[in-house]
């Protein structure tokens, strides 16, 4: 079994370098990909999808504000591919307007975390993982 690939969809530098820093903390050691946008996101997992050889699971880390393609239209095409295995998706942003948080809920996300509170709130939807996969299993 892969271990499951942690994909941030990220278009800044200085926040990736911060979500890096906060998984070494956390002590999480799974592979990172790393997407600028919705669209090249999209492309990750969809060629994922189509390697029949691949396996690859993602836990999805999505920026709302990201040019091309920002997170809640990722959201809207992610969810409009049948084929594309779903996975945990958290939206990481620094947005906490009502509108942002209602919006992305409305997609059926694990969960919405502040940039402000990074490390804190990764812990918690990573708690909330393994609770979740301690019941599936």
């Amino acid at each position: 079994m892969n271990p499951i690939t942690f994909l941030v969809v990220e278009d800044d530098d200085v926040d990736m370098m911060s979500i890096e820093r906060a998984f070494k903390d956390i002590g999480i050691v799974n592979p990172v990909k790393r997407a600028i946008d919705g669209a090249e996101a999209m492309e990750i997992i969809t060629a994922a999808a189509d390697d029949e050889g691949s396996k690859s699971e993602f836990v999805i880390l999505l920026d709302l504000n990201m040019p091309r393609m920002n997170g809640l239209e990722f959201l809207d095409a992610y969810y409009s591919q049948a084929e594309i295995p779903k996975t945990s998706v958290f939206v990481l942003t620094t947005s906490d307007t009502d509108d942002d948080i209602i919006d992305a809920h409305k997609h059926n996300i694990s969960g919405y975390l502040l940039k402000s509170d990074l490390l804190e709130s990764l812990r918690e939807a990573i708690l909330g993982l393994e609770r979740k996969w301690m019941l599936v299993a």
